[in-house]
């Protein structure tokens, strides 16, 4: 629990090796700037020593009480509950955030099922929510991937 907000979050420890720190620094605070609802919500981030030669890097994001897509399908929580309307929601969910980042020039690299994550909210409804962005491409030329969509 966050002692200046009271509220729980997620945090992703990420081992930089030899990596110049700042740069990741970077790169999280363009991804802090994202704001749409099926995308997971980045809070801060900091760097601190790891072993004599590694620092790492800690991510602070909103908590997805759920889990992954992978895990709900591991665990058969969801596949033996699914409708047709759920997948729906999902997918609906799911391909909003995506539409939001390429409307800002990002292409994720990365879309699958361990990296959508997964809580309920307040009605007990399951949320989708794209996460781990580390691989995404920022700032693409939209001609880049316009001849050949297979690269995307």
């Amino acid at each position: 629990m966050r002692h200046t907000d009271g509220l729980e979050y997620a945090i992703k420890q990420v081992d930089l090796k030899e990596d110049d720190p700042m740069d990741y620094m970077k790169e999280i605070e363009h991804l802090g700037s994202f704001r749409h609802p099926s995308i997971i919500t980045f809070k801060d981030a900091f760097i601190t020593p790891s072993n004599s030669k590694n620092t790492a890097m800690h991510v602070v994001m909103e908590i997805m009480n759920k889990g992954t897509l992978a895990g709900l399908i591991a665990s058969n929580s969801v596949g033996q509950q699914t409708s047709e309307d759920s997948v729906w929601k999902m997918a609906i969910q799911l391909l909003s955030g995506l539409d939001y980042l390429h409307e800002l020039d990002v292409v994720h690299l990365n879309i699958k099922q361990g990296n959508t994550f997964v809580k309920t909210d307040s009605l007990g409804s399951l949320e989708f929510k794209l996460g781990d962005l580390n691989d995404s491409e920022l700032n693409i030329s939209s001609d880049r991937y316009d001849k050949d969509p297979l690269k995307i």
